[in-house]
């Protein structure tokens, strides 16, 4: 309701009646039934004003990633007889980096008009981003009504991540260039052999040529032959987490302002899961097959596999992960162990101390695993290679790009013993 409109109302509707009731003129009568009839109007117009109005919201995609621009837009259709003069459109899903709400002028009698938002997505995690609150009323303003509208809409909103060099070797951790033979649960070029269907088995594999000869049902067995295993580890422990105060990084307020290279994150945490994203997107362009364990929210386990729609399945994890205090580094290492077989390389990330992270990952050392660490660190040493274990220390306040490529450069090129 608006104050001000109501005032001046009220104002010349009581003088109206005060000076006829006092002068029994007709101009004062006129005046306080022109506003009596006004208000009767004004009353009824806002009382269908957001009866026939009809939103549709159409999204561009339901993924996306921090760094980009998400586009939604919404038609407004007006279905009455009767022009929409104002329409308030506020955005309700709550994100950071832009606004879809929007202020709308006359949609005349059955018309449409259309308009996109663009929201710089800044923070991963699964929104909602269809809620609507929509506000209009009468010519005069006297009279606003609300309506809430809930679209059964979700963006999920992967991680950022930094586009390194795809010519970075990756060489096999077996020696003498042996190749190891490994059961694939997805199709691949190395057929195998046949064997007898069972309950479970995904019907894309049955043999149907096979199964006719021999009168029963028989499934196709591939086999993935890998050099060595990659694997990422991320660790989520919450009591390692740390923060860098006031150097949070403001949503650019112009959204179509030249797109800048992606900012770093100011979070131990966030940092770490930008980096998995970026080991995760390197291997995937260079199409080296990898697994990935987290203990965020549990331990989280997807198994050795190449591809995009593989990257998408940890794209998905990370976008959702948030630090646990139930898992620690230590109980995430030994639990990782068993899925890990001897001769592979591990990616570790993790910002406990740097100490600790050496001690607790001698265990892979012992089961004759190679791990690599990635140590998230706010005051980030210089030295990139330490002792047996290839040591990278990282923080928000440096180029991660040039010093993750100096490292795999360095301990990839058979170089981390000096």
């Amino acid at each position: 309701m608006n104050r001000s409109g109501w005032l001046l109302f009220l104002s010349f509707f009581f003088i109206g009646w005060i000076g006829f009731l006092q002068t029994h003129s007709q101009v004062y009568y006129r005046i306080a039934i022109l506003f009596g009839v006004l208000l009767v109007i004004s009353a009824f117009w806002s009382r269908f004003s957001l009866s026939w109005v009809q939103i549709t919201i159409r999204n561009r995609s339901n993924k996306a990633r921090v760094g980009e621009v998400f586009d939604q837009t919404v038609l407004v259709t007006n279905r009455s007889w009767l022009p929409i003069l104002y329409l308030e459109i506020a955005d309700l899903s709550g994100m950071a980096g832009g606004t879809g709400s929007r202020l709308i002028t006359w949609v005349g009698p059955r018309q449409s008009r259309s308009y996109t938002s663009h929201i710089r997505l800044v923070k991963r995690g699964n929104f909602t981003v269809g809620h609507k609150l929509l506000r209009a009323g009468d010519p005069l303003r006297l009279f606003l009504r609300e309506k809430t509208l809930q679209f059964a809409q979700n963006l999920l909103v992967y991680p950022s991540y930094q586009l390194l060099q795809p010519q970075l070797p990756i060489p096999s951790i077996l020696r003498d260039g042996r190749r190891r033979h490994k059961r694939s649960v997805e199709p691949s070029v190395q057929f195998s052999e046949i064997r007898q269907y069972v309950p479970g088995d995904d019907l894309k594999r049955v043999h149907w040529l096979s199964s006719r000869r021999l009168g029963k049902l028989v499934v196709k067995e591939f086999d993935q032959f890998l050099a060595h295993e990659v694997w990422i580890v991320l660790d989520a422990d919450k009591s390692a987490q740390w923060s860098l105060q006031g150097t949070e990084i403001e949503p650019d307020p112009w959204i179509f302002a030249k797109k800048e290279t992606n900012k770093i994150p100011t979070e131990s945490f966030e940092l770490a899961v930008h980096i998995a994203a970026t080991l995760c997107h390197l291997l995937t362009v260079t199409n080296v097959p990898f697994g990935f364990i987290t203990n965020a929210a549990g331990i989280k386990r997807l198994a050795v596999d190449a591809g995009h729609r593989h990257e998408s399945k940890v794209m998905e994890l990370l976008a959702m992960a948030q630090p646990t205090v139930s898992r620690r580094f230590g109980h995430l290492v030994q639990e990782s162990i068993p899925s890990i077989a001897p001769g592979s390389l591990v990616y570790c990330i993790t910002a406990v101390g740097l100490v600790d992270a050496k001690l607790v990952l001698r265990p892979y050392l012992e089961k004759k695993i190679s791990p690599q660490l990635f140590h998230i660190d706010s005051n980030a040493s210089v030295n990139l290679v330490n002792g047996t274990i290839p040591i990278c220390s990282l923080s928000p306040l440096e180029d991660i790009r040039l010093k993750m490529e100096l490292f795999l450069q360095k301990v990839e090129g058979g170089k981390e013993n000096g």
